[in-house]
């Protein structure tokens, strides 16, 4: 399977992220400044978008572009176990 794309990594992030937190696309367009929910979905589905896009879809999430570039972590833990516990999964373990 071919390495995901940086806009189809970011597309999954942020898709997780406004999910998680109940927000429906249009919400997301309307706290990036964007005029319709269409973008959303574009960037979601990992099409190509415009940088000043993609950082206010982030701003939006409250999270840094960086954040929705960077690989995904340990699908278990996120790559952040709670303090004192070590992943089975990846053997990171929780800082106090």
């Amino acid at each position: 399977m071919a390495e995901p794309t940086p806009a189809q990594r970011f597309g999954k992030h942020a898709c997780a992220v406004r999910t998680s937190r109940g927000w429906s696309m249009r919400q997301v367009a309307i706290k990036a400044g964007l005029s319709n929910s269409q973008t959303i979905l574009r960037a979601e589905r990992g099409d190509e978008i415009g940088l000043s896009i993609a950082v206010a879809i982030a701003g939006a999430l409250d999270l840094s572009l960086d954040d929705l570039l960077k690989p995904p972590g340990c699908e278990r833990c996120d790559d952040r176990p709670p303090p004192g516990f070590t992943c089975s999964t990846c053997g990171a373990r929780g800082q106090p």
